[in-house]
């Protein structure tokens, strides 16, 4: 392990982290790549993925978390607004790398993630031993290298939260899963969901992947299964284009708008957060 900056952030489990720490956080990520020790495959790989989402370019990666961090530090807050003594339990649908989970072991959490990634679920042990060791804690996660249609979720049920981050949409039919992993949450559970839309123009050109759920088809799903949306917001509601020719000074006020309003819709990206609400009767 090579000595580690003083700039890497790791959130106090006492707290929940609000906007700007959340964005420490996702900062860290370039810094673990250069300060972590990863083997050369894993960590060409680790820099795939973050060329992949364009987030190698420092304006277009502050841009991105800046836009991003809103809406994940609304889903962490849900999640954690019920905490228990002995740490709440939560599943993180398409886990990838670790950067999610991670957050939520270092606050507390027990954590099982799935991803049909081998070489991402190494990063995501390799980090965890990194903050491990920042932190002087034993962080609790638990990885699956799994499809998320047939893991055997009653296994490791109850389940206090469920997360998926980019994921969730890839996961066809996204009925069938909502339905399995319904049967697996405590009673009060809670649901966060961050996705792209399909109702989104700036999706429509730059989709990579199909059969997205639309916001009320999602909401349809899930209330057949006992859940009922608690907050809805979009996620750059203005294309990217603009932000690099526009002072965000600008904009920024314009998309928060656009974004927490019924034009949320149309947001290339989605947070969809649910609370579970399953009356006397329904079978799940």
């Amino acid at each position: 392990m090579k000595k580690v900056s003083r700039d890497i952030y790791v959130p106090n489990v006492k707290y929940i982290p609000k906007i700007e720490e959340v964005i420490s956080w996702f900062q860290n990520v370039p810094m673990e790549i250069e300060e972590c020790f990863f083997p050369k495959r894993l960590k060409k790989k680790f820099l795939s993925y973050y060329k992949e989402a364009g987030l190698l370019k420092s304006w277009k990666r502050n841009y991105f978390f800046r836009h991003f961090a809103i809406n994940f530090s609304i889903a962490v807050e849900f999640l954690f607004e019920k905490r228990k003594a002995k740490g709440i339990k939560i599943l993180d649908l398409g886990c990838g790398t670790g950067t999610q989970s991670l957050l939520f072991a270092l606050l507390g959490a027990n954590i099982v993630g799935i991803d049909l990634d081998v070489e991402a679920l190494e990063i995501l042990m390799i980090r965890k031993m990194f903050y491990e060791k920042l932190s002087g804690r034993s962080l609790s996660i638990k990885i699956y290298n799994a499809n998320a249609l047939e893991f055997p979720y009653e296994t490791e049920r109850p389940f206090d939260g469920i997360y998926s981050l980019f994921a969730f949409n890839m996961m066809q039919p996204s009925g069938y899963l909502i339905s399995k992993i319904s049967r697996a949450v405590s009673e009060d559970a809670r649901l966060a969901i961050q996705d792209g839309n399909r109702l989104s123009w700036v999706g429509r050109f730059l989709r990579k992947r199909k059969q997205r759920l639309s916001p009320c088809e999602l909401y349809r799903e899930l209330g057949k299964n006992g859940w009922e949306v608690e907050n809805q917001r979009g996620c750059i509601s203005i294309p990217f284009i603009f932000w690099k020719l526009i002072p965000n000074q600008l904009l920024q006020p314009i998309d928060a708008t656009l974004s927490s309003s019924w034009f949320f819709a149309f947001s290339h990206l989605t947070l969809a957060c649910f609370k579970r609400n399953c009356p006397d009767g329904l079978e799940v």
